[in-house]
């Protein structure tokens, strides 16, 4: 199957993901570590001190030329080799400060797109379940509260679809996961474009259908549950504002219906 293939690639280690309601750790690792944003910057300071001692050598062998220069040579000569030298010198430290300009370009361009790729993982993190992609339990929270207020501003009617497996501990690992990516594809997939589905927590998810009562987000959900193959699931769902006014409220009474449906 076309999950089969991320599940056998799964470790002990999404144990704790898996079993628990914490967020899950994002593990893609960044393009630039820290490790090459350190390097650049040691160049760039390396580059930055060379050209300072390039400078104050070239000053010092200046002020040695027109304190002596008078000994070593004729004025016209003297003339024209300081001339010489001094393009010379100019000449170097210029290019050693465009070469320490440039490492130190290097330098920051790999720290902003390090900070961006940490904003970016964070944010994921925050937004999304790796496992499933579904939303995450805290940002269906707060737009599930959203579209409750749109609700009661515009006088419409919504419904929240529970849906959990109560042979959820005695899966295996695999089973779990190969479940967790199972749910997530057939929701991602069935979701209209204003729907919000979210993973709840362990074998339970949560989707929110605005314009919609709850018998009909009863069948969305009984069609979605007959559709996953890996384990039995029973659905529960509230309407606003006839169950309730609240997030916590329509939840609650969700998944009330879904422990009924279950003990039935």
């Amino acid at each position: 199957m076309w999950w089969q293939s991320a599940v056998e690639k799964r470790s002990v280690s999404d144990e704790r993901v898996l079993s628990s309601d914490e967020g899950p750790r994002v593990k893609d690792g960044p393009y630039i570590d820290e490790s090459t944003t350190e390097e650049a910057f040691r160049r760039a300071r390396r580059e930055a001190w060379l050209t300072r001692v390039t400078a104050v050598a070239v000053l010092a062998v200046l002020a040695l030329w027109v304190v002596r220069g008078e000994a070593i040579s004729p004025t016209p000569a003297r003339y024209a080799s300081g001339i010489a030298l001094s393009a010379a010198a100019l000449s170097l430290a210029v290019f050693l400060a465009m070469r320490a300009g440039h490492f130190r370009m290097l330098a920051e361009r790999a720290y902003l797109i390090e900070l961006h790729q940490a904003t970016s993982r964070a944010r994921q993190q925050v937004l999304r379940d790796h496992l499933s992609g579904l939303y995450s339990r805290w940002f269906f929270y707060e737009r599930l509260t959203e579209e409750l207020w749109r609700c009661a501003r515009y006088a419409r009617v919504s419904s929240v679809a529970y849906l959990c497996f109560p042979a959820w501990k005695t899966l295996s690992l695999a089973t779990q996961a190969e479940l967790i990516e199972q749910v997530g594809y057939l929701l991602q997939n069935d979701l209209r474009t204003s729907d919000v589905a979210a993973r709840w927590g362990p074998g339970r998810f949560v989707w929110y259908l605005p314009e919609t009562d709850a018998s009909q987000a009863m069948v969305a959900g009984r069609r979605l549950a007959e559709a996953v193959k890996v384990s039995d699931a029973v659905v529960g769902a509230a309407q606003y504002p006839v169950d309730g006014s609240s997030a916590d409220e329509l939840l609650q009474v969700a998944q009330g219906r879904a422990e009924a449906a279950q003990a039935a």
